[in-house]
Parts: C-alpha cells; sequence; structure tokens
C-alpha cells in the first residue's frame, strides 16, 4: 500500500503543480473563507453578497473545510498553499480508497490504482479543492463499515459526515435503507438496528454545526431543492456538473466506468446464487451511481471508485483480479495518452480562464472604488471574483439557489438582465443592484457582452478573450 500511495502522491501532486493556478473556481473562494475563519472564527454572514442569504441568513455548510483549510491561509503566498492543501485532501481520499481495497485482501493495489487514475475528469476531480474530494471516501467508508456491521465506527464516521458534506445526510439513509433491503432480500428478514446508529448520528451531526438550526434550511436547500430543480430545467441555471456528460465525453473522460460496470453485471448474474448481503448493499448503490453517472457529472465522478470496489469485492472476481497486472499494462499506453490529450486541453482552459480572473480582479482593485457592486452575468463568476477581490460586493456565489431562495423576482430579473432580454438593461442595473460595474463572458454571455457594448454608454476597464469588465457612464 505505502508504494501505490507514494505513486499516486507523484501523479496527483504532478497534476497538481503542473499550472500555476488554483485548479477550478470554488478553490479561491474557499481560501478566502477559510482566512475569514482563520481571523473571525466560525462564519455568521457575507456581508459582500447582499443580494443572497449568505448575508443575511448564512449557514456554512463547508466549516470543516474551511476550519482544516485555515493553518494554509497563513502563508503569504496564498496559492501554493492552497494546492498543497488539495493535494493532502486528494490523499485523504486515497488512502481510504486503498485501505479499504486491502482490508478485504484485493491485490495488487498499483495496477488498481492505475485504473483508478486513468481517467482524466477523476484525476481534474481530485485536483480541485473541494469537499467533494474527502466526501468519496467517506462514502466508501460508509458502505465498507455498514456492510461490516461496526454500527459504533458507523456512527463516528456519519456525525462526521454531516458536518463535512451536504450529501452526508441523504447518502448515509440511502446507503442503510439499500443495506437493509439487501438483508431482506438474502433472508427474508427486516435489520433495522443499522438505523437506530444513522438516525442519532445525523441528527447530531446538525446539532453541532455551528450555524444550528439555520443549516437544517440549508440542507434543505442544497440536498432537495437543488437536484429537484435539476430535473426541472428553466427554474435555475445550475452549474455544469448537474447536466450529464455526452456518450463520447463519458468514454473518453472515464474510459474504464462502462466496462467495468458490464463486468459487475456479469459476475452479479453470473454467481447470483453466492452473492450476500454484503455484496447486495455494494451492488445496489453502485447500481444507483451507474444509472445517475448517465445524468449528471457529479455522480459520474462518484461512481467510479465505488465501482471498482463493488467488482472486486464480487464472488469468483478473483480470477479476474489476477489479470489486472495484464490488463493494467495494456491499457496504461493508452489511458495514459487519452489523459495527457485531455490534460493539455484542461491546462490551456485553466490558464487561459483562471488567469482572466486573476487578471479581472487586479483591474477592479486599480479601477473601482472599493466597497462597490460588481455586476457579473455568471453567478459562478464570483467564486473567483470574490476570492481574489473580497474588497467589493456581489450578487451571488456557490449555487444560485441562494439568491432564488432570499428573492425570486429579484433572481427573475437578474437572469433577465444578463441573458440580454431586457431594452434598457444599464438602468436595470443599476436601479436593482446600485451597481456601475459590469463582468461578463463573451462565451456564454456573449448576446449581453454585445448588448453592453451596443449601449454605447459603457467604458471598458479590462478585457481579453474570455470576457470585459466595463463602467457605466453617468
Amino acid at each position: 500500500m505505502n508504494l501505490a500511495l507514494l505513486l499516486g502522491l507523484v501523479i496527483l501532486g504532478s497534476v497538481q503543480f503542473s499550472t500555476p493556478h488554483i485548479w477550478g473556481a470554488d478553490g479561491y473562494l474557499h481560501a478566502y473563507l477559510a482566512d475569514l475563519v482563520r481571523h473571525q472564527g466560525f462564519l455568521k454572514s457575507i456581508p459582500q453578497l447582499p443580494f443572497s442569504l449568505f448575508a443575511h441568513r448564512f449557514s456554512d455548510k463547508e466549516y470543516l473545510y474551511h476550519l482544516f483549510a485555515t493553518p494554509f491561509t497563513a502563508f503569504a503566498n496564498l496559492t501554493p498553499a492552497i494546492k498543497i492543501f488539495a493535494l493532502l485532501n486528494s490523499l485523504v481520499f486515497l488512502c481510504i480508497f486503498l485501505q479499504i481495497l486491502k482490508k478485504k485482501q484485493i491485490k495488487p493495489l498499483i495496477p488498481t490504482l492505475f485504473l483508478l487514475l486513468g481517467s482524466p475528469a477523476f484525476l481534474l476531480t481530485l485536483s480541485r479543492p473541494r469537499t467533494m474530494v474527502i466526501s468519496f471516501g467517506l462514502m466508501l467508508l460508509s458502505l465498507h463499515l455498514l456492510s461490516q456491521k461496526k454500527y459504533k465506527p458507523l456512527f463516528i464516521l456519519t456525525v462526521f459526515y454531516t458536518a463535512w458534506h451536504t450529501s452526508g445526510p441523504q447518502l448515509s439513509l440511502i446507503f442503510t435503507f439499500l443495506y437493509i433491503a439487501g438483508v431482506f432480500l438474502k433472508t427474508k428478514k427486516v435489520n433495522l438496528r443499522p438505523l437506530l446508529f444513522i438516525l442519532p448520528a445525523i441528527t447530531l451531526g446538525f446539532l453541532l454545526h455551528p450555524n444550528f438550526p439555520t443549516n437544517l434550511y440549508f440542507w434543505y436547500l442544497n440536498g432537495i431543492q437543488v437536484p429537484w430543480f435539476a430535473t426541472r430545467w428553466g427554474v435555475l441555471e445550475l452549474g455544469a456538473e448537474f447536466f450529464p456528460y455526452s456518450f463520447g465525453q463519458y468514454l473518453s473522460l472515464y474510459p474504464i466506468l462502462l466496462p467495468l460496470n458490464l463486468g459487475i453485471y456479469y459476475l452479479a448474474f453470473r454467481y447470483r446464487k453466492k452473492i450476500s448481503s454484503r455484496h447486495l448493499l455494494f451492488l445496489l448503490a453502485n447500481f444507483a451511481f451507474f444509472f445517475l453517472s448517465f445524468r449528471s457529472q457529479r455522480y459520474t465522478a462518484q461512481s467510479l471508485p465505488l465501482a471498482l470496489t463493488t467488482f472486486f469485492l464480487l464472488p469468483h472476481s478473483l480470477k479476474i483480479r489476477k489479470l489486472i497486472p495484464l490488463v493494467s499494462l495494456v491499457l496504461l499506453p493508452i489511458f495514459g495518452l487519452n489523459t495527457m490529450v485531455k490534460f493539455k486541453d484542461y491546462l490551456l482552459l485553466n490558464r487561459i480562464y483562471n488567469g482572466h480572473f486573476e487578471e479581472t480582479a487586479k483591474a477592479i482593485k486599480e479601477k473601482i472604488p472599493p466597497g462597490s457592486t460588481i455586476f457579473h452575468a455568471n453567478w459562478s463568476d464570483s467564486q473567483y471574483l470574490l476570492g481574489l477581490a473580497p474588497e467589493y460586493d456581489y450578487l451571488v456565489t456557490l449555487d444560485p439557489i441562494y439568491m432564488y431562495a432570499w428573492d425570486k423576482d429579484l433572481y427573475q430579473k437578474y437572469r433577465h438582465l444578463a441573458q440580454a432580454q431586457s431594452e434598457n438593461p444599464l438602468q436595470g442595473i443599476q436601479e436593482l443592484f446600485g451597481s456601475s460595474y459590469i463582468h461578463t463572458d463573451k462565451i456564454y454571455f456573449y448576446p449581453f457582452y454585445q448588448q453592453l457594448i451596443g449601449t454605447g454608454q459603457v467604458e471598458v476597464l479590462f478585457e481579453d478573450q474570455v470576457g470585459a469588465l466595463f463602467k457605466i457612464n453617468e
């Protein structure tokens, strides 16, 4: 295991430091919030977001993540420090994954590691400073402890899982009911004992939150409303991770996932009489995530480590396991070349897109008075900008649900403006948001960009191939 972990460190570290920028958007915001926690303690509001719940009724749904990141915000150069923190998060996940395989006597670990890290999109996900990275490990550990009937460690884990990520309570309950269903299918008996540990653990996890009871409302927004709106297009403008990959993207970004699942269900059907309730728990959980992986990118990432673990648990997979070194040797050049090609694109996008926001933040600080409100056409722009230029106000961040839940009418007017559907956008921006400064990209919101230029009443403060920063002339 030590050699596999060391190899994982080399691969993940090489990816993490292959760019001078933070991977993704959320890391900039998390770094800023962690720094706030270091100076102020647990957060009660974020006043720079006056048009969302964050300024008025706030709950830090990632407070443990920000707490653990606080030591890394003490460094003068924040970017490498946050990249190290992100690397440590990915190593924690890798430790859990490899330890579970080792506990189940699954060998060899190094070829299995290649199968895990041979998916470019998963490797990119592990490189982003987000709570979901460790959540992958918590998910696997929850299933492992439940399948082993280790209820006391499961209780402690579930308290932590509930506090760590908004998906913790839902997944803990879903896995428990899947376990109960698996036991019933095999024995015709109903075993509700796991609920005696899971339900109090979830309750305790909620009660220990520093923003209790507001955290319950935020859990409802993120855990219930957002997934619901993800099935109803046109209500909220959700992030790209809520949408599926095309089939071609699925095969190129997660090349092992489809054949792996075909192998899982072949083994499960052929040796169905030897499937235990423990196997059924992993099979049912894997089936759910495999189905959802075609519906949303976020579930595709969760599906991969679960599928690998499930495959190696099944009866008679031992015969196939012996072929894993040979299979890995054959697939390594193919997966390696595919990953290199994809990461060339990822690096280019990171340099262009993250570089744009870093330069935009510099222009904001140089040319706009502190305390001014920046209207941003894309709600997710604030994840970069608030992290990089926190002296200014923005509209909403992390998810549009936080503006929608605060003021539905204002959110609809915001989208109306950004989608270039207003006849007088400048007047609307000034009257609704009190802003004379606008940031828009030129990719997703190009019609809005054209509309602003067409007014003849804006001054360009900064512009590059990605987007532009404007000032409304008096």
